[in-house]
Protein backbone atom coordinates (compact mmCIF):
# COMPACT_ATOMS: atom_id res chain seq x y z
CA UNK A 1 0.00 0.00 0.00
CA UNK A 2 1.33 3.42 -0.95
CA UNK A 3 2.27 5.90 1.76
CA UNK A 4 0.90 9.43 1.74
CA UNK A 5 3.64 12.08 1.89
CA UNK A 6 3.30 15.85 2.17
CA UNK A 7 6.04 18.33 1.28
CA UNK A 8 5.65 21.93 2.45
CA UNK A 9 7.60 24.91 1.14
CA UNK A 10 6.95 28.63 1.50
CA UNK A 11 7.41 29.52 -2.20
CA UNK A 12 8.79 28.13 -5.44
CA UNK A 13 10.85 31.22 -6.18
CA UNK A 14 14.23 30.94 -7.87
CA UNK A 15 16.44 29.63 -5.07
CA UNK A 16 18.63 26.73 -3.99
CA UNK A 17 16.14 25.04 -1.64
CA UNK A 18 13.33 25.37 -4.17
CA UNK A 19 15.52 23.90 -6.90
CA UNK A 20 16.57 21.06 -4.59
CA UNK A 21 12.94 20.22 -3.81
CA UNK A 22 11.95 20.10 -7.49
CA UNK A 23 14.97 17.89 -8.22
CA UNK A 24 13.93 15.56 -5.39
CA UNK A 25 10.32 15.39 -6.56
CA UNK A 26 11.49 14.38 -10.03
CA UNK A 27 13.29 11.26 -8.78
CA UNK A 28 10.96 9.99 -6.02
CA UNK A 29 9.54 6.48 -6.32
CA UNK A 30 5.87 7.10 -7.10
CA UNK A 31 5.14 3.38 -7.00
CA UNK A 32 5.64 3.61 -3.23
CA UNK A 33 4.37 7.09 -2.42
CA UNK A 34 1.42 9.37 -3.06
CA UNK A 35 2.88 12.87 -2.87
CA UNK A 36 1.15 16.14 -2.07
CA UNK A 37 2.91 19.51 -2.24
CA UNK A 38 1.74 22.55 -0.29
CA UNK A 39 3.19 25.86 -1.57
CA UNK A 40 2.25 28.38 1.11
CA UNK A 41 2.74 31.54 -0.97
CA UNK A 42 1.90 31.61 -4.67
CA UNK A 43 3.72 34.87 -5.40
CA UNK A 44 6.86 32.98 -6.38
CA UNK A 45 6.21 30.10 -8.80
CA UNK A 46 9.44 30.05 -10.84
CA UNK A 47 9.72 26.25 -10.75
CA UNK A 48 5.98 25.47 -11.02
CA UNK A 49 6.22 23.89 -14.48
CA UNK A 50 9.07 21.63 -13.35
CA UNK A 51 6.92 19.78 -10.79
CA UNK A 52 6.24 16.24 -12.05
CA UNK A 53 2.66 15.35 -12.95
CA UNK A 54 2.51 12.66 -10.25
CA UNK A 55 2.60 15.36 -7.56
CA UNK A 56 -0.70 16.75 -6.31
CA UNK A 57 -0.24 20.47 -5.69
CA UNK A 58 -2.55 21.69 -2.91
CA UNK A 59 -3.95 25.16 -3.46
CA UNK A 60 -3.73 27.33 -0.31
CA UNK A 61 -7.17 28.04 1.15
CA UNK A 62 -8.42 31.51 2.07
CA UNK A 63 -6.94 31.36 5.57
CA UNK A 64 -3.42 30.72 4.24
CA UNK A 65 -3.50 33.27 1.42
CA UNK A 66 -5.11 35.89 3.66
CA UNK A 67 -2.49 35.51 6.39
CA UNK A 68 0.61 35.03 4.23
CA UNK A 69 -0.06 36.90 0.96
CA UNK A 70 -1.20 40.53 1.40
CA UNK A 71 -2.30 41.19 -2.19
CA UNK A 72 -5.23 43.31 -3.33
CA UNK A 73 -6.67 40.25 -5.10
CA UNK A 74 -6.77 38.32 -1.83
CA UNK A 75 -8.13 41.38 -0.02
CA UNK A 76 -11.06 41.57 -2.46
CA UNK A 77 -11.65 37.85 -2.01
CA UNK A 78 -11.85 38.36 1.76
CA UNK A 79 -14.28 41.25 1.28
CA UNK A 80 -16.56 39.06 -0.83
CA UNK A 81 -16.51 36.40 1.89
CA UNK A 82 -16.99 39.02 4.64
CA UNK A 83 -13.97 37.61 6.50
CA UNK A 84 -13.37 40.58 8.81
CA UNK A 85 -10.42 39.04 10.69
CA UNK A 86 -8.53 38.36 7.46
CA UNK A 87 -9.41 41.81 6.09
CA UNK A 88 -7.85 43.39 9.19
CA UNK A 89 -4.68 41.27 8.90
CA UNK A 90 -4.48 42.02 5.18
CA UNK A 91 -4.72 45.75 5.79
CA UNK A 92 -1.92 45.67 8.38
CA UNK A 93 0.35 43.60 6.12
CA UNK A 94 -0.20 45.84 3.09
CA UNK A 95 0.52 48.97 5.16
CA UNK A 96 3.58 47.22 6.59
CA UNK A 97 4.88 46.45 3.11
CA UNK A 98 4.43 50.07 2.04
CA UNK A 99 6.23 51.39 5.12
CA UNK A 100 8.96 48.76 4.99
CA UNK A 101 9.95 48.86 1.33
CA UNK A 102 13.36 47.38 2.14
CA UNK A 103 11.75 43.97 2.41
CA UNK A 104 11.36 41.40 5.14
CA UNK A 105 14.06 41.60 7.78
CA UNK A 106 15.45 39.22 10.38
CA UNK A 107 12.87 37.18 12.28
CA UNK A 108 9.83 38.79 10.65
CA UNK A 109 8.19 35.56 9.50
CA UNK A 110 8.71 33.64 12.72
CA UNK A 111 7.28 36.50 14.78
CA UNK A 112 4.45 36.93 12.29
CA UNK A 113 3.57 33.23 12.44
CA UNK A 114 3.60 33.29 16.23
CA UNK A 115 1.12 36.16 16.18
CA UNK A 116 -1.16 35.19 13.29
CA UNK A 117 -0.51 31.50 12.58
CA UNK A 118 -3.49 30.54 14.74
CA UNK A 119 -5.81 31.96 12.07
CA UNK A 120 -4.56 29.47 9.47
CA UNK A 121 -6.72 26.36 9.13
CA UNK A 122 -5.29 22.88 9.67
CA UNK A 123 -5.17 20.46 6.75
CA UNK A 124 -7.87 17.80 6.97
CA UNK A 125 -5.91 14.92 5.44
CA UNK A 126 -3.70 12.74 7.64
CA UNK A 127 -0.31 11.76 6.24
CA UNK A 128 2.20 9.02 6.86
CA UNK A 129 4.94 11.66 6.70
CA UNK A 130 4.95 15.44 6.52
CA UNK A 131 8.12 17.30 5.51
CA UNK A 132 8.69 21.01 6.15
CA UNK A 133 11.28 21.46 3.42
CA UNK A 134 12.64 24.87 4.43
CA UNK A 135 13.53 26.61 7.68
CA UNK A 136 10.95 29.02 9.07
CA UNK A 137 7.35 29.02 7.83
CA UNK A 138 7.46 25.58 6.21
CA UNK A 139 8.59 23.97 9.45
CA UNK A 140 6.13 25.90 11.61
CA UNK A 141 3.22 24.98 9.33
CA UNK A 142 4.31 21.33 9.40
CA UNK A 143 4.14 21.21 13.20
CA UNK A 144 1.05 23.35 13.78
CA UNK A 145 -1.24 22.58 10.86
CA UNK A 146 -0.58 19.01 9.69
CA UNK A 147 -1.52 15.64 11.16
CA UNK A 148 1.16 13.05 10.31
CA UNK A 149 2.66 9.90 11.82
CA UNK A 150 6.16 11.19 11.08
CA UNK A 151 7.26 14.83 10.85
CA UNK A 152 10.55 15.92 9.30
CA UNK A 153 12.00 19.44 9.42
CA UNK A 154 14.60 20.57 6.87
CA UNK A 155 17.27 23.26 7.23
CA UNK A 156 18.93 24.59 4.05
CA UNK A 157 21.36 27.03 5.59
CA UNK A 158 24.13 27.43 8.14
CA UNK A 159 21.90 27.96 11.18
CA UNK A 160 24.38 30.02 13.19
CA UNK A 161 25.07 32.57 10.45
CA UNK A 162 21.50 32.97 9.19
CA UNK A 163 18.89 35.16 10.87
CA UNK A 164 16.73 32.48 12.48
CA UNK A 165 14.58 32.79 15.60
CA UNK A 166 16.37 30.39 17.93
CA UNK A 167 13.99 30.94 20.82
CA UNK A 168 11.04 29.92 18.65
CA UNK A 169 12.93 27.04 17.05
CA UNK A 170 13.77 25.67 20.51
CA UNK A 171 10.03 25.27 20.91
CA UNK A 172 9.40 23.72 17.48
CA UNK A 173 12.42 21.54 16.64
CA UNK A 174 11.92 18.97 19.46
CA UNK A 175 8.43 18.31 18.07
CA UNK A 176 9.89 16.89 14.86
CA UNK A 177 10.75 13.21 14.63
CA UNK A 178 13.79 14.14 12.55
CA UNK A 179 15.67 17.28 11.50
CA UNK A 180 17.58 17.17 8.21
CA UNK A 181 20.36 19.37 6.84
CA UNK A 182 22.14 19.15 3.48
CA UNK A 183 25.76 18.76 4.68
CA UNK A 184 27.76 17.29 7.53
CA UNK A 185 29.11 20.71 8.69
CA UNK A 186 25.56 22.11 8.70
CA UNK A 187 24.45 19.14 10.83
CA UNK A 188 27.30 19.71 13.28
CA UNK A 189 26.34 23.38 13.54
CA UNK A 190 22.72 22.45 14.26
CA UNK A 191 23.83 19.96 16.91
CA UNK A 192 25.88 22.67 18.64
CA UNK A 193 22.92 25.04 18.59
CA UNK A 194 20.41 22.38 19.71
CA UNK A 195 22.32 19.68 21.63
CA UNK A 196 19.08 18.38 23.13
CA UNK A 197 17.97 17.04 19.72
CA UNK A 198 21.37 15.80 18.46
CA UNK A 199 20.07 12.26 17.95
CA UNK A 200 17.27 13.52 15.70
CA UNK A 201 19.57 15.36 13.27
CA UNK A 202 20.46 13.71 9.95
CA UNK A 203 22.32 14.70 6.78
CA UNK A 204 20.79 14.22 3.33
CA UNK A 205 22.68 15.89 0.50
CA UNK A 206 20.61 17.75 -2.07
CA UNK A 207 19.58 15.52 -4.93
CA UNK A 208 21.28 16.37 -8.22
CA UNK A 209 20.73 14.37 -11.38
CA UNK A 210 24.18 14.52 -12.98
CA UNK A 211 22.92 13.33 -16.37
CA UNK A 212 20.31 16.09 -16.40
CA UNK A 213 22.88 18.74 -15.38
CA UNK A 214 25.25 17.64 -18.14
CA UNK A 215 22.44 17.56 -20.70
CA UNK A 216 21.14 21.05 -19.87
CA UNK A 217 24.69 22.44 -19.82
CA UNK A 218 24.97 21.79 -23.56
CA UNK A 219 22.24 24.26 -24.51
CA UNK A 220 23.30 27.27 -26.57
CA UNK A 221 23.77 30.61 -24.78
CA UNK A 222 22.61 33.53 -26.89
CA UNK A 223 23.50 36.36 -24.49
CA UNK A 224 27.22 35.59 -24.26
CA UNK A 225 29.63 35.85 -27.16
CA UNK A 226 33.10 34.78 -26.11
CA UNK A 227 35.95 36.81 -27.56
CA UNK A 228 39.55 35.75 -28.03
CA UNK A 229 41.71 36.17 -24.92
CA UNK A 230 38.68 37.29 -22.89
CA UNK A 231 38.07 35.35 -19.67
CA UNK A 232 34.42 34.68 -18.85
CA UNK A 233 33.49 34.57 -15.17
CA UNK A 234 30.07 33.34 -14.05
CA UNK A 235 28.37 33.45 -10.65
CA UNK A 236 24.97 31.88 -9.96
CA UNK A 237 22.83 32.93 -7.02
CA UNK A 238 20.14 35.43 -6.10
CA UNK A 239 21.35 38.94 -5.35
CA UNK A 240 21.15 38.91 -1.57
CA UNK A 241 23.63 40.11 1.09
CA UNK A 242 24.56 36.51 1.93
CA UNK A 243 25.82 35.93 -1.62
CA UNK A 244 28.44 38.68 -1.38
CA UNK A 245 27.85 40.47 -4.68
CA UNK A 246 28.93 43.73 -3.06
CA UNK A 247 32.39 42.17 -2.74
CA UNK A 248 32.15 40.76 -6.26
CA UNK A 249 31.51 44.13 -7.91
CA UNK A 250 34.41 45.67 -5.96
CA UNK A 251 36.63 42.77 -7.06
CA UNK A 252 35.52 43.32 -10.66
CA UNK A 253 36.56 46.97 -10.43
CA UNK A 254 40.01 45.90 -9.24
CA UNK A 255 40.30 43.31 -12.03
CA UNK A 256 39.56 45.93 -14.68
CA UNK A 257 42.07 48.32 -13.10
CA UNK A 258 44.68 45.54 -13.25
CA UNK A 259 44.18 45.26 -17.00
CA UNK A 260 42.54 41.82 -16.92
CA UNK A 261 40.34 41.13 -19.95
CA UNK A 262 37.26 39.68 -18.27
CA UNK A 263 33.48 39.61 -18.46
CA UNK A 264 31.60 38.67 -15.29
CA UNK A 265 28.03 37.39 -15.68
CA UNK A 266 25.60 37.08 -12.76
CA UNK A 267 22.65 34.67 -12.97
CA UNK A 268 19.99 35.10 -10.29
CA UNK A 269 16.96 36.96 -8.99
CA UNK A 270 17.50 40.72 -8.59
CA UNK A 271 15.15 41.52 -5.68
CA UNK A 272 17.87 43.36 -3.72
CA UNK A 273 20.07 44.51 -6.59
CA UNK A 274 19.70 48.30 -6.35
CA UNK A 275 22.95 48.86 -4.46
CA UNK A 276 24.83 46.58 -6.85
CA UNK A 277 23.36 48.37 -9.88
CA UNK A 278 24.45 51.73 -8.47
CA UNK A 279 28.00 50.40 -8.01
CA UNK A 280 28.02 49.06 -11.58
CA UNK A 281 27.03 52.52 -12.80
CA UNK A 282 29.50 54.31 -10.51
CA UNK A 283 32.43 52.10 -11.54
CA UNK A 284 31.49 52.14 -15.24
CA UNK A 285 31.17 48.34 -15.33
CA UNK A 286 28.02 48.01 -17.45
CA UNK A 287 29.90 46.09 -20.13
CA UNK A 288 31.93 44.03 -17.65
CA UNK A 289 29.76 43.09 -14.64
CA UNK A 290 26.53 41.95 -16.26
CA UNK A 291 23.30 40.99 -14.45
CA UNK A 292 21.38 38.41 -16.49
CA UNK A 293 18.49 37.92 -14.05
CA UNK A 294 16.70 34.64 -13.32
CA UNK A 295 17.30 31.77 -15.73
CA UNK A 296 15.53 28.42 -15.71
CA UNK A 297 18.69 26.73 -16.95
CA UNK A 298 21.73 28.15 -15.14
CA UNK A 299 23.92 25.23 -16.19
CA UNK A 300 24.49 26.46 -19.73
CA UNK A 301 25.88 29.72 -18.32
CA UNK A 302 28.10 27.89 -15.86
CA UNK A 303 29.31 25.66 -18.67
CA UNK A 304 30.38 28.55 -20.90
CA UNK A 305 32.48 30.08 -18.10
CA UNK A 306 36.26 29.88 -17.93
CA UNK A 307 36.12 30.34 -14.15
CA UNK A 308 33.17 29.86 -11.82
CA UNK A 309 33.17 32.38 -8.93
CA UNK A 310 31.22 32.19 -5.65
CA UNK A 311 31.51 35.08 -3.17
CA UNK A 312 29.14 33.86 -0.44
CA UNK A 313 29.39 35.04 3.16
CA UNK A 314 27.82 31.78 4.36
CA UNK A 315 26.17 28.67 2.95
CA UNK A 316 24.48 25.61 4.35
CA UNK A 317 25.77 23.61 1.41
CA UNK A 318 26.55 25.39 -1.84
CA UNK A 319 24.69 23.47 -4.54
CA UNK A 320 26.12 25.76 -7.22
CA UNK A 321 29.67 24.81 -6.20
CA UNK A 322 28.71 21.16 -6.51
CA UNK A 323 27.20 21.83 -9.94
CA UNK A 324 30.31 23.72 -11.09
CA UNK A 325 32.40 20.75 -9.93
CA UNK A 326 30.18 18.41 -11.96
CA UNK A 327 30.91 20.58 -14.99
CA UNK A 328 34.64 20.48 -14.13
CA UNK A 329 34.97 24.26 -14.02
CA UNK A 330 37.92 25.97 -12.31
CA UNK A 331 36.48 27.57 -9.17
CA UNK A 332 37.37 30.61 -7.09
CA UNK A 333 35.25 30.86 -3.95
CA UNK A 334 35.20 32.44 -0.52
CA UNK A 335 36.37 30.30 2.39
CA UNK A 336 33.14 29.64 4.29
CA UNK A 337 31.19 26.64 5.55
CA UNK A 338 29.21 24.98 2.80
CA UNK A 339 32.01 25.74 0.33
CA UNK A 340 35.25 24.84 2.10
CA UNK A 341 33.96 21.32 2.73
CA UNK A 342 33.75 20.87 -1.06
CA UNK A 343 36.88 22.71 -2.22
CA UNK A 344 40.40 21.69 -1.23
CA UNK A 345 42.39 24.88 -1.69
CA UNK A 346 45.00 24.61 -4.43
CA UNK A 347 43.89 21.08 -5.35
CA UNK A 348 40.46 21.30 -6.98
CA UNK A 349 39.83 25.04 -6.64
CA UNK A 350 40.94 28.28 -5.00
CA UNK A 351 39.58 29.45 -1.64
CA UNK A 352 39.96 33.13 -0.81
CA UNK A 353 39.31 35.41 2.14
CA UNK A 354 35.99 37.21 2.35
CA UNK A 355 36.98 40.56 0.84
CA UNK A 356 37.23 42.12 -2.61
CA UNK A 357 41.03 42.20 -2.75
CA UNK A 358 41.35 38.48 -2.00
CA UNK A 359 38.66 37.60 -4.53
CA UNK A 360 40.43 39.73 -7.15
CA UNK A 361 43.82 38.13 -6.46
CA UNK A 362 42.35 34.62 -6.50
CA UNK A 363 40.86 35.23 -9.93
CA UNK A 364 44.01 36.92 -11.25
CA UNK A 365 46.12 33.94 -10.22
CA UNK A 366 44.09 31.73 -12.56
CA UNK A 367 43.80 34.33 -15.32
CA UNK A 368 47.59 34.73 -15.37
CA UNK A 369 48.40 31.02 -15.10
CA UNK A 370 46.27 28.79 -17.32
CA UNK A 371 48.20 25.77 -16.04
CA UNK A 372 46.46 26.09 -12.66
CA UNK A 373 43.08 26.11 -14.41
CA UNK A 374 44.03 22.98 -16.35
CA UNK A 375 45.16 21.23 -13.15
CA UNK A 376 41.87 22.04 -11.42
CA UNK A 377 39.87 20.75 -14.39
CA UNK A 378 41.87 17.51 -14.50
CA UNK A 379 41.36 16.94 -10.76
CA UNK A 380 37.63 17.65 -11.02
CA UNK A 381 37.29 15.20 -13.90
CA UNK A 382 38.94 12.53 -11.74
CA UNK A 383 36.70 13.36 -8.77
CA UNK A 384 33.53 13.32 -10.89
CA UNK A 385 33.91 9.57 -11.33
CA UNK A 386 33.24 9.23 -7.59
CA UNK A 387 30.26 11.62 -7.50
CA UNK A 388 27.85 10.52 -4.77
CA UNK A 389 25.03 8.35 -6.13
CA UNK A 390 21.70 10.15 -5.66
CA UNK A 391 20.10 6.79 -4.81
CA UNK A 392 22.13 6.75 -1.58
CA UNK A 393 20.56 10.06 -0.56
CA UNK A 394 17.08 8.90 -1.59
CA UNK A 395 17.44 5.81 0.58
CA UNK A 396 18.29 8.01 3.58
CA UNK A 397 15.00 9.86 3.10
CA UNK A 398 13.01 6.65 2.56
CA UNK A 399 14.50 5.22 5.76
CA UNK A 400 13.34 8.26 7.75
CA UNK A 401 9.84 8.10 6.26
CA UNK A 402 9.74 4.41 7.25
Amino acid sequence: MKKDILFIISTLRCGGAEHALVSLLNVLDYKKYNVDLMILCREGMFYRNAIPEQVNVIEPDLSISAVLEPTMKNMLHCLKKCELTYIWMHTKRIIGRILNNKGVQGNFWSNYWKKYGRYVHCLEKEYDASIGYLEGLSNYFCIDKVSAKCKIGWIHTNYTDSAQNKKMDQEYFPKFDYMVTMSEPASETLKREFPEISNQIHTIHNILDKKEVMHLAQEYVEEIEKKDEEIVLVSVGNILPAKGYDMAVEACKKLVQSGAKIKWYIVGREDQAETIKKKIEEYNLKETFILLGMKKNPYKYMNISDIYVQCSRYEGFSTTIREAKMLCKPIVATDCQGINDQIENGINGTLVDMNAESICQGILELVNDKKIMEEYTTKLMEDSKNENDMNIELKKLYDLIG
